[in-house]
């Protein structure tokens, strides 16, 4: 079979480091790649055009339209959408790649514009979904509150929220209207399934997970409970709608009664919106409420946080199957997170984890005092949790899923 990716990472292209993106992406390209008789291309955006041919797998980039700071400040100003792509140079790849089967990974990216070609089978995997992200963009802020520590450089670069919002609605027209002709979807949660029932609901619905980091397999969480303080841990996207706004109302609460904890956030920096608006409502500073914003961590350094912390907690107001929460249940941590999105197929409530409404950093706060005082009860659900994600994330397991995905829709054609 030969099989071409559109992906939105340069996934293992031989590129220079700062350019590699890796992720759930690049672990399943090697897995995938390694399968007798396949021939894999990966096709993705880049600031230069690029080829190269690894092994039995071909990578293409196709050079951005906006490929420099100056363009792409233009670009927001004429709220043009900096992924599309121009066909003629999709035509030109799969031309020359000749593939038997075309599979874009996700939906958000203008790759999706390749689901209305009938002439090669395709399919597309849900990863997250920009309809309803655009839904739930504002949940924990009001557009005042968003206004009042925007500042003027924003404005003028156009890198506000309110230009990011409007980006965001155009994406999901675009979502809307290249989904209506997929024929096959690949997704993972009941979440997900759902939306696809009425964005696309003639098309057929698959399953197929996601191979995780390769640094998560191998560890396992034991973090005793002591007598020093209860250490929380968090990693989450900058986006308003990650919740961390119900992070630092939980802390503020914590504090207020004397709770003893340290809680580090990852992910975030004390410069993004999400951060100067949750500190501008809450009116607290995050070291004021034991909070450590710890930025972005590699893979390794992540890891030691995590190990190091009593309990994860994630409080997102949308997901689909966040990949943060699938990695702490591979390392067997106990787990808070909201019922958002498709988290309750990635996670059972009181078996695996607790699952708590969005936005409510009350029930949150109880939640982290009840796991302290049972801590027996959280050991045992992250144990669960391990056991769950070891074989949900299994690599052969899963490319056992998108090789059986790929030859039904082959046979169908």
């Amino acid at each position: 079979m030969r099989i071409l990716w559109f992906t939105n990472t340069s996934s293992n292209a031989p590129l220079d480091k700062k350019n590699f993106r890796g992720g759930w992406i690049s672990s399943l390209e090697n897995a995938i790649s390694e399968t007798e008789n396949i021939e894999l291309g990966v096709v993705f955006l880049h600031h230069k055009a690029f080829f190269s041919k690894e092994g039995n797998t071909s990578y293409y980039g196709i050079q951005e339209k906006f490929d420099n700071k100056f363009k792409r400040v233009v670009q927001r100003h004429l709220k043009l959408l900096s992924d599309n792509v121009n066909d003629d140079k999709l035509n030109l790849i799969i031309k020359k790649f000749k593939p038997d089967l075309i599979h874009i990974h996700g939906t958000e990216s203008g790759f999706c514009q390749l689901l209305i070609k009938d002439d090669i089978p395709s399919v597309v995997s849900i990863q997250g979904n920009m309809t309803v992200c655009s839904h739930k963009f504002f949940s924990g802020f009001s557009k005042l509150e968003l206004k009042s520590v925007t500042r003027l450089k924003d404005y003028f670069l156009k890198s506000d929220v309110f230009t990011r919002y409007s980006m965001f609605k155009k994406k999901a027209e675009r979502e809307q209207h290249y989904l209506k002709s997929a024929k096959h979807v690949i997704g993972r949660t009941d979440w997900d399934r759902n939306i696809m029932r009425i964005l696309v609901p003639n098309a057929k619905y698959y399953i197929g997970n996601e191979i995780l980091r390769p640094h998560f397999y191998n560890k396992v969480w034991s973090k005793k409970q002591n007598n020093e303080k209860f250490t929380l841990v968090s990693v989450i996207g900058s986006n308003i709608f990650k919740g961390l706004e119900t992070i630092l109302h939980a802390a503020k609460l914590l504090k207020q009664i004397n709770f003893e904890f340290e809680w580090n956030i990852i992910g975030v920096q004390k410069n993004d919106l999400s951060y100067r608006a949750a500190v501008n409502l809450l009116k607290v500073r995050a070291k004021d409420i034991n909070i450590n914003i710890l930025g972005k961590l590699d893979a390794n350094a992540l890891i030691n946080k995590l190990l190091e912390s009593n309990l994860y907690v994630s409080v997102s107001h949308i997901e689909n199957s966040p990949n943060n929460i699938c990695e702490a249940m591979l390392l067997g941590m106990p787990i808070i997170t909201s019922y958002s999105g498709g988290t309750s197929s990635i996670l059972s409530h009181k078996k695996e984890g607790i699952l708590l409404q969005d936005g409510d950093p009350w029930n949150l706060a109880g939640n982290i005092i009840e796991i302290s005082e049972n801590y027996n009860l959280a050991m045992a659900m992250g144990r669960n949790a391990r056991k769950t994600a070891m074989i949900r994330h299994a690599s052969d397991n899963v490319v056992k899923e998108y090789i059986e995905i790929y030859k039904q829709i082959l046979d169908e054609k």
